[in-house]
C-alpha cells in the first residue's frame, strides 16, 4: 500500500506566445474536447489563434508530450471556429465541423487525412440543409457519420439531423426540427447511438414551450422522431452536453442549470432508461459538489461537457465555473454517490467555464488507451501561466496533472511525493521499494511570457 501526503501541481510542457497576444498564439487558443485516434495520439481543435486567429487543428503525443499544429483554419473557404470534438471514421480520416465560414458562411464539415495531413471541406452548410452545426459527429453502426445543426432546415430554421457517408461524402438531411407540438428545436450537444440502435439527443426547445430542453430519440432506419422527456427546471434545465450509455444500459446526462433550489442553480445529473423511457434525477450539483447558487445565474453553470465512464465503472465529468471555480467529479452508479476529485479554483485558479463561454464549445473528458482521463480547460485565469491547458487525471490514484498549456513559454517542473510502501511503487517511471520523501525534477525552458 502507499499513502500520498504531499502533492505539487505540475506542468510538463508549454508553448510560446506569438506576437505577445493570446489570440494570435501559433498553437491556437480556447481548445475543444479531444479524441484519441487509433494511432494513440490525441487530436483536437482550438477555436481561436493560429495564423488567421480563427482556430487550429493539432495533435498531441502523450508518450513524449509533443504538440504538433497541423492546420490553420480560415483559409481557402474551409471554415473557421471549429466546434466540438473530432471523430475517426471507418476510412481512418478525422472528421469535424466548423460553426462558421465555408461557401455560405454557415459552417462546414471537413476531413483530415492523417497520412498526408491534407484537410478537405466535404460539405458547406446552408439555410436549407442545415446551418451552424451543433455537437460532434458520431459514427453510426452502419459506418455513416451523424450530426445536428442548430439552425437552418424547415420553416422555423430550428436545425436538422443529418448523415454523411464517408465513402462518397454524400450528405443527407434526415429530420427537420420545427418547434411544433411534440417536436423539438435548437438541438444541443451530440447524438449518441444506444445499444437498441436508436439515436438519442437533447434539444433546447420542447413541446412544453419552456425552452428548458428535452430528451428525444430518432430511428435512423425509419426516420421516426419521438420526444421522450421534457425538463421542467426542478429536473434540470438547459442541457448543453450529450447523453452517454453506461455498461448498465442506462443513459446518463447532466444539465447546466436548474435543480431543486431553482432555475438559476447549478444543474442536475440524471439517468434515462431506454427500456421504458423513464427519467430519474440522481443529484443536484449544488448540494453534491458544494457549488454556489446565485440569482444572476452565472455561478450556476452545472455541467456543459459530457459524462464518460472509466474502467472502474464510475462516471466522470466537470461542472461549475461561473466565477472562476469548477470541479472534476465522479459518480458511482452503484452507490449513487458523487465525489469532488479536483477543484479548479485551487491550486490553479482556472474556471472550466466562464460567463462568456460559447455554448458550442465542448470540454468533455475522454478515456485514454492508458486508462487515464484527458480533458481541456477554457479561458484565462488558470494553469501555471493563467491559460487554457490540457490535463490528465488518473482515476486510480486521483492524480491531476497539467500536460500542455497554451500560449506561454516552457516552465521548470518539480514534484514531491511522500510514500509509505510495503511493495514496489512506481512514480514518474522510477520504482521505489522503501518509504520516504522523494522529489522529481524535469527540465523545460523557463518563463511565462
Amino acid at each position: 500500500s502507499f499513502v500520498l501526503t504531499a502533492y505539487n501541481y505540475t506542468n510538463l510542457y508549454d508553448f510560446p506566445l506569438a506576437n505577445g497576444s493570446i489570440l494570435t498564439t501559433e498553437a491556437g487558443y480556447f481548445p475543444n474536447s479531444l479524441i484519441q485516434a487509433s494511432n494513440g495520439k490525441l487530436y483536437g481543435n482550438t477555436t481561436q489563434g493560429g495564423a488567421s486567429v480563427l482556430g487550429t487543428f493539432f495533435s498531441y503525443n502523450t508518450s513524449d508530450n509533443s504538440f504538433n499544429k497541423i492546420f490553420d483554419y480560415g483559409s481557402d473557404h474551409k471554415g473557421f471556429y471549429p466546434n466540438q470534438r473530432l471523430v475517426e471514421a471507418t476510412n481512418g480520416k478525422r472528421y469535424g465541423t466548423c460553426v462558421s465560414g465555408g461557401q455560405f458562411a454557415l459552417g462546414t464539415i471537413f476531413s483530415l487525412d492523417p497520412v498526408t495531413q491534407n484537410l478537405e471541406t466535404v460539405f458547406n452548410f446552408n439555410d436549407t440543409l442545415g446551418a451552424q452545426p451543433q455537437g460532434s459527429l458520431i459514427t453510426g453502426n452502419d459506418g455513416k457519420l451523424y450530426g445536428m445543426t442548430t439552425y437552418g432546415g424547415g420553416a422555423n430554421s430550428a436545425g436538422v439531423i443529418f448523415s454523411l457517408d464517408p465513402i462518397n461524402n454524400a450528405y443527407t438531411v434526415l429530420f427537420n426540427f420545427n418547434n411544433l407540438q411534440y417536436f423539438a428545436g435548437r438541438p444541443q450537444g451530440s447524438l449518441i447511438q444506444a445499444s437498441n440502435g436508436l439515436l438519442y439527443g437533447m434539444a433546447q426547445w420542447n413541446s412544453a414551450g419552456n425552452d428548458f430542453g428535452n430528451i428525444f430519440s430518432f430511428n435512423p432506419i425509419t426516420n421516426q422522431f419521438a420526444e421522450l422527456f421534457v425538463f421542467d427546471g426542478i429536473s434540470g434545465a438547459y442541457p448543453y452536453g450529450s447523453l452517454m450509455q453506461a455498461t448498465n444500459g442506462l443513459l446518463y446526462g447532466a444539465t447546466s442549470m436548474g435543480g431543486e433550489r431553482g432555475l438559476d442553480c447549478n444543474g442536475t445529473l440524471f439517468s434515462f432508461s431506454t427500456l421504458n423511457d423513464s427519467f430519474t434525477k440522481l443529484v443536484d450539483f449544488e448540494t453534491a459538489l458544494g457549488l454556489t447558487c446565485t440569482p444572476d445565474g452565472y455561478s450556476g453553470m452545472g455541467a456543459r461537457g459530457n459524462l464518460m465512464q472509466a474502467d472502474n465503472g464510475k462516471l466522470y465529468g466537470t461542472a461549475g465555473g461561473g466565477y472562476g471555480s469548477g470541479k472534476l467529479f465522479s459518480y458511482d452508479p452503484q452507490s449513487n454517490l458523487v465525489s469532488s476529485l479536483f477543484n479548479f479554483e485551487t491550486p490553479v485558479g482556472l474556471p472550466i467555464y466562464s460567463s462568456y463561454i460559447p455554448d458550442w464549445i465542448d470540454y468533455s473528458l475522454i478515456l485514454g488507451n492508458d486508462g487515464n482521463l484527458y480533458g481541456q480547460t477554457f479561458a484565462i485565469g488558470g494553469g501555471v501561466c493563467n491559460n487554457s491547458f490540457i490535463y490528465r487525471f488518473n482515476p486510480i490514484t486521483n492524480e491531476f496533472r497539467e500536460i500542455y498549456e497554451y500560449g506561454v513559454g516552457n516552465l521548470p517542473i518539480s514534484e514531491t511525493e511522500t510514500i509509505s510502501t510495503c511493495q514496489p511503487y512506481t512514480w514518474n517511471e522510477s520504482t521505489y521499494t522503501q518509504s520516504g520523501s522523494y522529489t522529481w525534477n524535469g527540465n523545460n525552458a523557463a518563463g511565462c511570457d
